[in-house]
């Protein structure tokens, strides 16, 4: 079912670690998505505008919610479910290729932070011999090497 939503600022759409098969259409006002809400390392990933989308990973993948969604402002939302999605993007050609856009937006985003997290790591252990073989310190090396090898 598709169908058109109202929200207060402050509001909160949904929470991290929900499970609901929809996603969201920004129709008017802004949408904030916020990792960890409410916790010490709370972050504010990004603020959605109108037309643009979020939740939608819960449709292609099924997981439960990564992040939390507020409302940054008095907004209205069109929410698509499981079911109406292949319908709705029949309409909307031009939203799959959005969809993509997004996603292959956060990839990279993910991947040039993961490179530096590697970084980070491998100029901290250069230098040092680890004292504890097969430790973790072996294990992040590894990781740092996987990494570079498949970036």
């Amino acid at each position: 079912m598709v169908k058109m939503m109202q929200f207060q600022k402050g509001d909160v759409i949904f929470k991290e670690g929900d499970s609901e098969l929809c996603m969201y259409e920004v129709a008017k006002g802004s949408v904030d998505i916020i990792l960890h809400r409410g916790e010490s390392d709370e972050e504010k990933l990004t603020t959605v505008k109108a037309n643009g989308v979020f939740g939608e990973l819960g449709l292609i993948d099924y997981m439960a919610r990564s992040a939390t969604a507020i409302a940054a402002e008095d907004t209205t939302v069109t929410v698509v479910d499981d079911d109406s999605f292949s319908d709705y993007i029949k309409e909307k050609p031009d939203l799959i290729l959005h969809l993509i856009h997004s996603i292959s937006d956060r990839i990279r985003v993910l991947s040039q932070d993961y490179d530096e997290a590697c970084r980070d790591i491998s100029t901290y252990y250069s230098g040092e011999k680890s004292e504890m073989s097969g430790s973790f310190g072996e294990r992040i090396k590894k990781l740092i090497s996987f990494g570079r090898q498949n970036a």
